[in-house]
């Protein structure tokens, strides 16, 4: 039995409703946000004028610096303040940044804007798994899957807002940099103000004998409508106070993940989650390249395609992780046929074959992706879940950001030929999957009632 199965099954009983459509749309905002201004920063890289070599790499390591961060301090402090109480204050961090970054006079404010905006999207990049699953009935968190939704929505939106601008803004009244950044602002504002109004995880209360969770249970039961389910509250206190063995300690040490059972998920999912990154980013970098378009329109539509796949791709993944193919083989076979759908790049010259595989790549690479943020958080326990995911996240943007540094190494030494770091991309993305399928099944068994 879970140690926090009484909390669960309460969940459970009260089952999906208003509430949670609504903590799933704060969740999915939150990606959207992060995407959104790694995409916006990308852009300031981009167009900020008259930057040196070494001023534009400076910008880049300092957001990736920024989310790095993030992503640990955040993810680490989620476990001993709270969920709920973190993913708040996160975004106003990012918009207070945001803002910055927005009013920025020269480079040097802009370098100090970047790097606090990055760490407030780290931390968005983390948080909202943990947060909906500690709220969410076990037996529909398989819809967090489609949550991930943010990850296409939120580059497609900066990406089409950057072409619009391109295209019609007059850059002698305002830089396209900083229209972009404000256009972003007043989204992340407005889901500021909505994210306020969650409550916190009743799973984290409960692991510190905090009573509120029996408070934010009944609240999420009234929300719900299931009225009823408050006469049942005083049960909720007797197992409480019943079921020692039910109760987590949270606030243990950082060096908990790599200790008994959770060191084997703490390998793998790092192993498993670099690789990928390390590729993903990669094929990002090359893919323009091998589509070989020049129009522009032509361009965004693909790009536009690409992303509607990745969205179908991320509602099969929500049937898969609760079939029988569960959340290791979503994800991890989702990495693996993505690789080899890679390798057929290798062997591609035609223009509408290719363009046909980079859409049926990013299918199957989204359906990976929904299954990793799903195992990910349930692969470990509320005590150090933060801890864990922060680590991860740390470790595969560190293989992210090496990703083009490795690309420029191995294009040096087979004279400018594309085919050998694609085929390392694509070694990796199938690695990933096979490293993914040993983490165990995280897919609940739920008892009938």
């Amino acid at each position: 039995m879970k140690r926090v199965s009484v909390v669960e099954r309460a969940l459970e009983d009260i089952g999906w409703g208003k509430y949670h459509n609504f903590l799933f749309l704060n969740c999915c905002c939150g990606w959207l946000t992060a995407l959104m201004w790694q995409s916006a920063v990308a852009n300031v890289m981009a167009e900020y004028p008259d930057l040196s070599l070494f001023e534009y790499t400076m910008l880049g390591i300092s957001v990736s610096a920024g989310s790095a961060a993030g992503a640990v301090l955040f993810s680490s402090l989620s476990d001993r303040y709270g969920r709920g109480y973190i993913f708040k204050k996160i975004i106003i961090l990012t918009s207070i940044s945001a803002l910055a970054l927005i009013l920025s006079a020269n480079y040097v404010m802009v370098f100090i804007s970047v790097f606090f905006v990055g760490l407030g999207t780290g931390g968005d990049v983390v948080c909202p798994p943990p947060v909906m699953i500690e709220s969410t009935p076990p037996s529909r968190r398989g819809i967090i899957a489609v949550m991930n939704i943010g990850y296409c929505i939120g580059p497609l939106l900066a990406q089409i807002s950057s072409l619009l601008l391109s295209l019609y803004w007059d850059t002698s009244i305002m830089a396209r940099w900083r229209i972009l950044a404000i256009c972003i602002f007043v989204l992340t504002v407005g889901f500021m103000i909505m994210r306020q109004y969650i409550y916190e995880s009743p799973i984290f209360l409960f692991g510190n004998d905090n009573e509120e969770f029996l408070k934010v249970i009944g609240r999420i039961a009234k929300e719900n409508e299931r009225f009823s389910f408050e006469t049942r509250a005083p049960l909720l206190v007797n197992k409480q106070a019943t079921s020692d063995e039910n109760r987590v300690k949270t606030h243990l040490p950082f060096i908990e993940i790599f200790r008994g059972r959770n060191l084997k998920p703490t390998i793998l999912l790092t192993s498993s989650i670099s690789l990928f990154n390390f590729s993903f980013n990669g094929i990002m970098l090359f893919l323009p390249a091998f589509l070989q378009v020049d129009s522009m329109g032509l361009r965004y539509t693909i790009i536009g395609i690409q992303q509607f796949a990745g969205i179908i791709g991320l509602f099969v993944a929500m049937k898969t992780v609760d079939s029988k193919i569960g959340r290791r083989y979503t994800m991890g076979g989702g990495y693996l046929i993505g690789g080899i759908l890679l390798l057929m790049f290798l062997f591609s010259t035609e223009l509408n074959f290719i363009i046909i595989l980079a859409v049926a790549y990013y299918f199957f690479q989204m359906m990976g992706v929904a299954g990793k943020n799903l195992i990910g958080a349930e692969s470990f326990g509320p005590q150090i879940r933060g801890k864990a995911l922060g680590f991860i996240y740390l470790v595969a943007r560190i293989a992210a950001v090496l990703s083009p540094v490795v690309s420029g190494f191995l294009l040096d030494i087979s004279d400018g030929n594309k085919l050998l770091p694609l085929a390392s991309f694509a070694i990796g993305l199938m690695l990933s999957g096979v490293t993914a399928s040993f983490l165990d099944e995280t897919r609940p068994n739920l008892v009938k009632k």
